[in-house]
């Protein structure tokens, strides 16, 4: 978490996503110091991905097949504030 954090600049936000749990440890500071992170556990990520396979009505392999066809061909290697200006309308000079 604080290498997330040391990354971080002014007004970004950081995702932390981990298949198991977190310690109570880095709950405890993340509240604590206020940081400027989502943590995703294992079973949050499970109930994500269960409720996008129920809604689009897909098997897991279906929908894994899709997204990985799709990160291939749009991946680019952007530095993080290209990414969050391309992702927000509203980070643009142009709005």
């Amino acid at each position: 978490m604080a290498r997330v954090v040391a990354r971080l600049q002014r007004g970004w936000i950081g995702v932390l996503c981990n298949d198991g749990a977190f310690s109570r440890a880095a709950q405890l500071e993340l509240a604590q110091d206020r940081y400027p992170i989502v943590l995703v556990n294992g079973q949050r990520l499970a109930r994500l991905l269960f409720e996008v396979l129920t809604q689009e009505r897909v098997g897991l392999q279906d929908l894994l097949d899709r997204e990985t066809t799709g990160t291939r061909e749009t991946q680019q290697k952007l530095p993080p504030n290209r990414i969050l200006e391309d992702a927000f309308w509203f980070a643009s000079k142009t709005y």
